[in-house]
């Protein structure tokens, strides 16, 4: 594995990449609160995101970057186990808030007068804390008994149940991410598919006119 095989090369790296990560999404939130790139209730949502990317980059650039550079060997303590599966409370944030903006879309699509009653400014607020509410309820199990292995660790396989880990913990960190962001993108294509149809049914509908 490139991460001990090549420590310095892959410590730089994920130094490197932290650090872009890091000053890219300052900059949307930068942009966010104070150009106002979007509206109110949707802003919210992105601005959120970014701080979960914030939160990931950071762990990139002061705890795998350089634990990968000094000993890589260290990654596989116990300390160093729960940082590095605090980053799955960012992770899982990210992909509630993700989904939170596909549902915003797709009412905005489908129920459009709905979408102004469903998320007006408190209820954005509301949402998006459920969405780091449920980042750390993900996160809890993992802090208290880092068992479950990370694709940091060289000598395990990571779909592999641990011998001193539930079967719970394994399952739900393997599957509970990709189902959030699987199911985003399920909602994001039932929108798009909506809004190609729409040009469609506005075309026959004055073409009915036309022809009463």
């Amino acid at each position: 594995m490139l991460l001990y095989t090549h420590n310095t090369i892959a410590g730089i790296f994920a130094v490197f990449a932290g650090f872009i990560g890091l000053i890219l999404n300052i900059f949307i939130i930068y942009k966010i609160i104070f150009e106002r790139v979007f509206g109110r209730s949707l802003g919210y949502i992105w601005c959120s995101i970014s701080m979960g990317h914030v939160g990931e980059a950071l762990i990139f650039t002061f705890v795998i970057g350089p634990l990968t550079l000094i000993n890589p060997e260290q990654l596989d303590t116990l300390f160093a186990q729960r940082l590095i599966h605090s980053y799955y409370f960012f992770c899982a944030s990210v992909g509630c808030l993700s989904l939170l903006v596909a549902l915003n879309r797709m009412l905005m699509v489908y129920k459009p007068l709905l979408y102004s009653r469903a998320f007006t400014h408190s209820r954005t607020i509301a949402y998006t804390c459920i969405c780091w509410i449920c980042g750390l309820l993900f996160v809890i199990p993992n802090l208290i008994n880092p068992c479950k292995s990370t694709p940091l660790n060289s000598d395990k396989n990571y779909y592999r149940i641990s011998d001193n880990c539930s079967p719970f913990i394994h399952y739900m960190d393997i599957l509970v991410i990709p189902v959030i962001i699987t199911s985003a993108m399920i909602i994001d294509i039932l929108t798009l598919a909506k809004l190609y149809r729409l040009p469609k049914v506005r075309s026959q509908s004055y073409s009915r006119l036309i022809a009463v």
